[in-house]
């Protein structure tokens, strides 16, 4: 009989294993021929060292990738509804170059504003007033006028709530799909679809912002008495 002692690491996985294997011999002639099956029995000792490791190490996988799975994963909240815009239409908000669009009386869900600064620096941003994801990054896509425009809108903190909003330069010829004189849906994922009505304000807001000379003001746009969408309590 032959006694084989096979060691584990130190650390923490498959404990110290003593193994004994009986070793037959199939031949029983003399000199080293008697010992030609030696070999096979350490072959064989080795082997099953070995599945003891890696079955050790497999536990301590499956035991890790377990845990992992277990721990709850954040994502993105749940989508909302578009919103009802049959009657919602274009005001100018009470200062400043902006126009609010919703139903008059309620809070606006959509706005687009001329930041003031030279027809080189100045800009045209947007907002989208719909709950976000903090730091979450999307696409807005406007589709309207026989344009279709793509503009980058990031999650914005305004007190405790997240709100979407971007901005491009006020010459940037993706916002001609404000200019014409139809609908244009507006579309920001999770947020819901916006369907801006038409009108000749946004339009007038954004060539007014390339060449700063002329302004759509509350006193600029006297001739239409419509109510504004009221100035939201929720910032979102």
């Amino acid at each position: 009989m032959y006694d084989y002692g096979a060691r584990g690491p130190r650390r923490a996985g498959p404990p110290m294993v003593r193994i004994s294997v009986n070793v037959t011999y199939a031949s029983c002639g003399s000199g080293s021929g008697a010992f030609s099956n030696a070999p096979s029995a350490s072959w064989s000792i080795s082997s099953l060292f070995g599945r003891l490791v890696v079955g050790a190490g497999a536990d301590d996988t499956a035991t890790r990738l377990e845990n992992r799975i277990g721990e709850p994963a954040a994502g993105p909240s749940e989508p909302i509804d578009s919103p009802d815009t049959e009657n919602a239409i274009w005001a100018p908000a009470a200062s400043g170059q902006r126009l609010l669009y919703g139903t008059p009386g309620e809070r606006p869900l959509f706005a687009v504003e001329c930041l003031e600064g030279d027809r080189a620096e100045a800009t045209l941003a947007y907002t989208r007033f719909a709950r976000a994801d903090p730091g979450a990054k999307a696409v807005l896509a406007l589709i309207g006028n026989g344009h279709v425009a793509r503009l980058h809108i990031d999650a914005v903190r305004i007190g405790d709530v997240w709100r979407w909003e971007g901005a491009v330069a006020a010459d940037d010829a993706r916002m001609d799909v404000l200019t014409g004189t139809r609908q244009v849906e507006a579309t920001v994922p999770g947020a819901g679809s916006v369907i801006l009505n038409s009108s000749p304000l946004p339009g007038e807001l954004v060539e007014t912002c390339r060449a700063p000379d002329q302004a759509v003001t509350a006193e600029a746009a006297e001739s239409d008495p419509s109510p504004a969408p009221a100035a939201p309590e929720d910032p979102a």
